[in-house]
């Protein structure tokens, strides 16, 4: 029941309450009194929060752990449903007591939140900065390469510089407008030593109002301030200011995961100016400009000036360039390929085809590679355009192409199928289903459900290639599994262990009662060491038996049919506890390779190997810890590498390596922070005897691993897991070099994507990250600019002291002036005493005098003051006026250039209709000229046939006349006669 008039007596003895609980010396009064103010804000209904808050978030900062976590639930469960004025006075109250960043975005988030019990169950795996993909999701193999994932889709670290990114809330639509104004004040002008780093900051506040779903809550007023900032943004975005560069980057690759088709209307000009930074010669400032620039064009609406733009830019001569349009010419391809009709209408898909055509053949050996992949995708959407390429292009640029043809894709004409190659270890590596080894060693057994859920024809396909499950995948020569089961247990059974039952004469003669069977869980909490080794065994043979599970009827199955295995979940907590256990035989038994790897089946090894490798490293039982450090490498040699690189990575998630971890399965340790150090190390450990070999793999395949560290989601997973352990690990821990050096394996194994993961984090990461791996050329010129600055910084500091010591000498002068000037007048007072009286009345009544024009004269400033401030809030006004009608008259600019557009394709189709009409006339005449010219040539032949024919027609005259001579010539030869000869004469003068 309600306490009525319960607030009088907390008035009175609130001062008493406040300076002594709340700062009391015994940790466990703070902790108490902030449950009694909960206790008093339920029971006493008149009861005033307010003047308890600030001592409240007080105790946020508080020494003992217990005490904070109280005070951020007290916190939590107190505002979480109230008002808005009541939670910005929280949030106010934070920052003046500069709580710890990470500490409040916590506390705001839980405060902000509106998500039902299942949804914060589900962000129970999340970190406190961002969201990460399901663990799950990654063991399985469920990774896909296909969809782009956002950088903001895996956690990052809070970081405590001035430059740290967190998440604001804003509580109406006019504080997020004074917010706007606030953020817009140092923009304008141009940049300079005295506001940049204040526009990095309001660039970061800017992320920040993003990132508490600003845009949800306020879509029209976070819109119209995003207009008016936007300059400013793409001013900071081409900053020579690398921090400033890079967090603008950030802030437009947030905006597109954000927003998305809201920023539309500033994609183009966005673009362009990101297109511009890929051009710089600072390679964190073109990756980050690149990152951005895929988030854009992947999260907004596709339009055709887009993919223009990408044209120039892969028609550009910069061959830095070049590599980066292709890889956008990708992300086009693969967000908008639903677009496909769209694309064909408005003659993107032609540009792209030019964009593939002039990849596959560019200078640049990795445009050519990149473009490779980016052919395929183009392929998958556009078959026919595909063939066309293919059909045109050299055979030995087909023949690459075919080599780096997915396995999911068939070509119109079938080719051989390639083997799988790569080049360059930071390409993309295709998503293909698990084979046989991967699926063994990368799924866990403590995820059924996954296992369940795949599809039948994986199922099958698997089932077709092992028929029976192996017992011990990593054996050197494993055997199938046609035993039975009866035999596969006894090979659990060790005669070392047991004791030997069979020493008594009378064991085999005399017949005993049979006891009651123990049940497995009341074996292993026995008092009797032995009958806890036979419930290790029967644990171990019974996980034996449920993995072949032989149908009822086959021999050996009998051995079973008694035993039964209790859940896994109620089993678990007694196995966990056998470490625990006082005789070392038990331990040894547990510890056994083939015992251990069996119990894991049932205790998920996220929980189990912490629980190892603390004892391993504890102190205070140096007998067991020996043990375990002895069976602690062959246990390794049987779990393998890939089921322990997965294992391990959940163990970071649990222990909290980065971020916040999840209270449900942290609970389950209650390991203080030494200790938690410690597995951290042997983890770490583990993480470097695993990894080092995978470095020389690497580098003997060309950059290619195969397993867990090949497949791109996971190493991006791992290393998201172990990069922010950096920042919160110091240089004197014993962690520290072993962190080191995994960082610098995995950075060897595969640079590329370690560096995309590493630019999603803040700058004290990544300078950290740079100090271990060694970046010399980035660090140089990074300290290079660095002095440049601080020799200017110098500079101006000396121009300053130069100007005070002027300033000083000419005060020191001036003062000396007046010193001789007043001795003067003294002595002239000496000299005339009557005149220094009346002199004396005429400076008083002169200073006061000057008293009064000097209140008057500050009085008129006052106003001046106040006037141009009013003048200047008329000026902003008038500014964003312009501003607004700037947009405007922008807006029908463009629509005035869209219907130009639309008039012009138009005309060329009028045109293209009219040059068809010429050429078809054009043809025509064309058919009638050769008509004419066949009647005229077919008429010269004619002619020429009949020329001939006279001409015969004469020989054959000649030839007549000549044979008749010739005949005459014979008769007169042979008996002439005088009237013949007369006749021949005139027959030959005729």
């Amino acid at each position: 029941t309600s306490i009525n008039g319960g607030a009088n007596i907390i008035t009175a003895l609130g001062t008493i309450i406040k300076d002594s609980a709340f700062g009391h010396k015994q940790w466990r009064v703070r902790e108490q009194i902030l449950q009694w103010v909960v206790t008093c804000t339920k029971k006493i209904t008149d009861f005033s929060l307010r003047p308890w808050v600030p001592y409240m978030v007080k105790l946020l900062e508080d020494p003992h752990e217990h005490v904070r976590e109280t005070a951020k639930d007290t916190i939590i469960s107190l505002f979480s449903g109230a008002a808005s004025h009541a939670k910005s006075d929280l949030k106010r109250e934070l920052q003046e007591q500069s709580i710890r960043l990470g500490i409040v975005d916590y506390i705001l988030t839980k405060v902000y939140s509106n998500q039902t019990a299942t949804n914060e169950e589900h962000h129970d795996n999340h970190t406190d900065a961002g969201t990460e993909l399901d663990e799950d999701d990654y063991v399985n193999g469920e990774g896909n390469d296909d969809n782009p994932k956002s950088a903001d889709s895996f956690a990052r670290p809070n970081s405590s510089t001035g430059s740290e990114i967190g998440v604001l809330y804003v509580d109406s639509a006019k504080e997020l407008e004074r917010e706007f104004q606030n953020i817009l004040t140092p923009f304008q002008g141009k940049e300079s030593e005295q506001n940049w780093l204040i526009r990095e900051r309001n660039i970061n506040r800017l992320r920040g109002l993003v990132r508490g779903e600003a845009y949800v809550n306020f879509k029209e007023t976070f819109i119209n301030g995003l207009k008016l900032t936007m300059d400013g943004i793409l001013k900071s975005l081409n900053s020579l200011r690398t921090t400033l560069t890079l967090a603008s980057a950030g802030l437009i690759k947030d905006l597109a995961v954000h927003l998305g088709p809201a920023i539309d209307p500033f994609a183009d000009n966005i673009l362009a100016n990101l297109i511009k930074m890929v051009l710089s010669t600072k390679k964190i400032v073109a990756r980050a400009a690149s990152v951005s620039a895929n988030a854009l064009l992947q999260h907004v609406s596709y339009h055709n000036r887009l993919v223009t733009q990408l044209w120039n830019a892969m028609d550009d001569n910069n061959k830095q360039l070049r590599e980066y349009a292709i890889g956008f010419v990708k992300t086009v391809i693969k967000s908008h390929e639903n677009k496909k009709d769209v694309m064909e209408r408005s003659g993107a898909a032609e540009m792209l085809e030019k964009c593939v055509r002039k990849g596959l053949t560019d200078a640049n050996p990795k445009v050519r590679e990149t473009c490779r992949e980016v052919f395929w995708a183009f392929y998958e959407i556009w078959i026919e355009r595909g063939e066309r390429i293919l059909k045109n292009i050299e055979p030995a640029v087909k023949k690459q192409l075919e080599r780096d043809k997915p396995k999911t894709i068939n070509l119109t004409s079938p080719v051989q199928p390639p083997t799988p190659t790569t080049s360059s270890r930071g390409r993309t590596r295709s998503t293909r289903p698990p084979s046989i080894a991967t699926s063994d060693s990368g799924m866990s057994d403590n995820y059924p459900v996954r296992v369940e859920s795949a599809s039948k024809e994986d199922h099958s396909r698997l089932s077709a290639k092992t028929p029976t499950p192996k017992l011990r995948a990593k054996s050197p020569a494993p055997h199938k599994m046609t035993r039975s089961k009866s035999d596969a247990s006894k090979s659990l059974k060790s005669p070392l262990l047991l004791p030997n039952k069979s020493t008594s004469p009378n064991a085999t003669t005399v017949p005993k009662p049979q006891p009651r069977k123990l049940t497995v869980i009341e074996q292993l909490e026995h008092s009797e060491w032995t009958t806890r080794i036979e419930g290790i065994l029967s644990v171990a043979q019974l996980v034996v038996k449920r993995t072949l599970e032989p149908p009822s009827g086959k021999p050996g199955a009998h051995d079973f049919k008694k035993a039964l295995l209790p859940p896994d979940d109620d089993l678990s907590p007694h196995l966990v506890n056998i470490l625990n256990d006082s005789n070392n035989k038990v331990l040894e038994t547990f510890l056994e390779p083939n015992v251990f790897v069996e119990v894991a089946k049932v205790v998920k090894l996220e929980i189990l190997l912490p629980k190892v490798l603390l004892l391993a490293s504890d102190e205070t039982r140096p007998e067991q810890a020996a043990i375990v450090q002895n069976f602690l490498p062959r246990i390794k040699s049987e779990l393998g590498s890939e089921k322990s690189l997965v294992a391990l990575n959940k163990c970071l998630l649990i222990l909290g390596g980065s971020g916040t971890a999840p209270r449900k399965l942290a609970a389950v340790f209650g390991f203080t922070p030494p200790q938690k150090r410690k597995v951290i190390n042997g983890i770490l450990n583990w993480f470097n005897e695993i990894i080092e070999p995978k470095v020389d793999e690497a580098d003997q395949n060309d950059g290619k691993v195969k397993g867990f560290l090949g497949d791109q989601e996971k190493y991006k997973l791992l290393a998201n897991r172990l990069i922010p352990m950096v920042t919160m690990t110091k240089e004197k821990s014993e962690n520290f070099k072993p962190l080191s050096d995994l960082l610098i394996n995995l950075h060897k194994i595969n640079a590329d994507i370690f560096e995309e993961v590493l630019y999603t984090f803040d700058n004290k990461a990544i300078d950290a990250i740079g100090e271990i791996i060694g970046w010399e050329d980035e660090l140089k010129e990074a300290e290079s600019e660095v002095l440049e600055e601080e020799r200017q910084k110098i500079l101006e500091e000396q121009e300053r002291q130069r100007e005070k010591e002027e300033k000083q000498l000419q005060e020191i002068e001036y003062e000396k002036e007046l010193q001789r000037q007043h001795e003067i007048e003294i002595e002239k007072q000496r000299e005339r005493e009557l005149a220094l009286q009346r002199k004396l009345e005429q400076e008083l009544q002169l200073k006061i005098k000057r008293e009064q024009e000097r209140e008057l004269q500050e009085q008129r400033e006052r106003e001046l003051q106040e006037q141009r401030e009013r003048e200047l809030q008329e000026q902003r006004e008038r500014e964003l006026q312009e501003q607004r009608e700037r947009e405007l008259q922008e807006q029908r600019e463009r629509e005035l250039q869209e219907q130009r557009e639309l008039q012009d394709q138009r005309e060329r189709e009028l045109h293209e209709q009219e040059r068809m009409l010429r050429e078809r006339e054009m043809e025509r005449e064309r058919e009638f000229q050769m008509k004419r010219e066949r009647e005229l040539q077919e008429k010269r032949e004619y002619e020429i046939r009949m020329k001939r024919e006279r001409e015969l027609q004469e020989q054959l005259d000649y030839e007549r006349e000549r044979e008749l001579m010739e005949q005459r010539e014979y008769e007169r030869t042979r008996k002439p006669s005088p009237l013949h000869r007369v006749q021949s004469l005139s027959l030959l003068q005729s």
